[in-house]
């Protein structure tokens, strides 16, 4: 036998090998993370399976727990991933692309790609809305390409070149590092270590109908899926997305999980009765939903939320509450982005219907680079409620306060 077809028996074997593992290395079983649930419990727990009604089952505490998803307010975080290509279907599911196995391949209307957690994906191209190929490592430009891939409002389909060129025109196909592009001047063949983005036409796309109720469920390789069920499959989970994809995950791969439509009621998902900011100079700062103030992910203590609201001191919102509610629950922190800087206090307070407002709560001095203080505030009988974000240290400089899950519980 000669060398050459030693090393490709050799490749074989090693790729046969690296498949059959598939799914088992990053997290494990026996990994814990906070739970949070409309209780308010804040638990290291494990997620030991999913039942026939999907429902989870933790262990925390050497005691098993079967809990109602609706009672589900966050499990873990979600992983963040930059190496690997970024795929964003149109229900905003982030899918990363490991390259290991076979490249991404676009042919016959249809992309193909390898998850290092859900093996071989094959979905509509009306379901993609663009790949991010080469993740930029500032957390700011990754989020606005990301947000730009997903809400973009383009008439044609747009390539982002790493020297800084956009090319618009239509995709034709993608196979073996090559993206065949039709500009309107001439068809072009493009290498895709050249490629930073592709940003497909959102006229094309096929827009699911976003349900009330879903689920965010993140995996160990850094993807993040918008999950109408899920169902147990032996030792995995088998997934629905709200674009209608069936994928199946090891368990194991879990390690994130938040209920959006359940019992907790997002502040960042109803509407705010009036918002003002008060600058301490000049700059004016609007607030923001499920983003930091400066419109990327929520960052804090090294983890990244979902859900949330982002706001600068001073600050006040103002929510009129359409039924009776027990506690509001959040996590205060400043955002990461500030590398440590900003401080703020949080005051809450709450109106009975009487026009007079009651001091509820006030923060300790919520700094940068402090993990999340979480607070559950007492706010039964509230008509109207109020959170001001106040200047602690240093004026307002970098106060990116983050009202991490903030949530109301009935």
């Amino acid at each position: 036998m000669n060398f050459p077809t030693l090393a490709r028996l050799l490749v074989q074997a090693l790729i046969v090998v690296t498949i059959g593992v598939r799914g088992s290395s990053g997290w494990s079983n026996d990994r814990t993370a906070e739970l949070l649930t409309t209780g308010g419990s804040q638990l290291d727990s494990r997620l030991l399976q999913i039942d026939a009604q999907g429902q989870p089952i933790f262990r925390a505490a050497d005691r098993k727990q079967t809990l109602a998803v609706d009672q589900l307010v966050r499990f873990g975080n979600p992983r963040e991933q930059i190496s690997d290509p970024l795929l964003v279907t149109s229900d905003g599911s982030l899918w990363v692309a490991r390259q290991t196995f076979a490249p991404i391949a676009i042919e016959d209307e249809h992309v193909s790609f390898d998850s290092d957690t859900f093996g071989t994906i094959r979905l509509p191209m009306a379901q993609l809305r663009g790949i991010l190929f080469l993740q930029p490592e500032n957390d700011r430009l990754r989020d606005r390409m990301l947000d730009d891939i997903l809400h973009g409002q383009q008439k044609n389909d747009l390539v982002m070149l790493e020297n800084g060129d956009k090319l618009t025109g239509l995709v034709l196909t993608l196979q073996d590092d090559q993206l065949i592009f039709q500009t309107a001047a001439a068809k072009s063949t493009i290498a895709l270590d050249q490629v930073v983005a592709l940003v497909l036409n959102p006229t094309l796309a096929r827009q699911p109908r976003q349900p009330d109720q879903f689920l965010l469920v993140g995996t160990h390789d850094g993807s993040r899926l918008v999950v109408e069920s899920l169902k147990p499959a032996g030792r995995g989970v088998v997934m629905k997305t709200v674009a209608g994809l069936v994928v199946e995950a090891p368990l194991a791969d879990i390690g994130y999980l938040q209920r959006v439509g359940g019992q907790a009621i997002y502040l960042s998902d109803i509407p705010i009765a009036r918002y003002h900011h008060q600058p301490y100079l000049s700059l004016d700062w609007p607030y923001q939903r499920d983003r930091n103030v400066q419109g990327g992910r929520l960052r804090c203590g090294g983890q990244v939320y979902e859900k949330g609201i982002g706001v600068h001191s001073i600050a006040g919102l103002t929510y009129r509450l359409d039924r009776p509610y027990r506690q509001l629950q959040a996590e205060l922190g400043i955002d990461d982005a500030t590398e440590g800087a900003g401080s703020i206090i949080l005051r809450i307070y709450t109106d009975d219907g009487s026009g007079q407002w009651e001091p509820k709560f006030t923060s300790p001095i919520i700094r940068g680079g402090q993990p999340p203080t979480p607070i559950a505030v007492d706010i039964r009988g509230a008509k109207r409620l109020s959170l001001i974000v106040d200047v602690a240290d240093r004026g307002d400089q970098q106060d990116h306060a983050n009202l991490l899950d903030a949530r109301l519980i009935p």
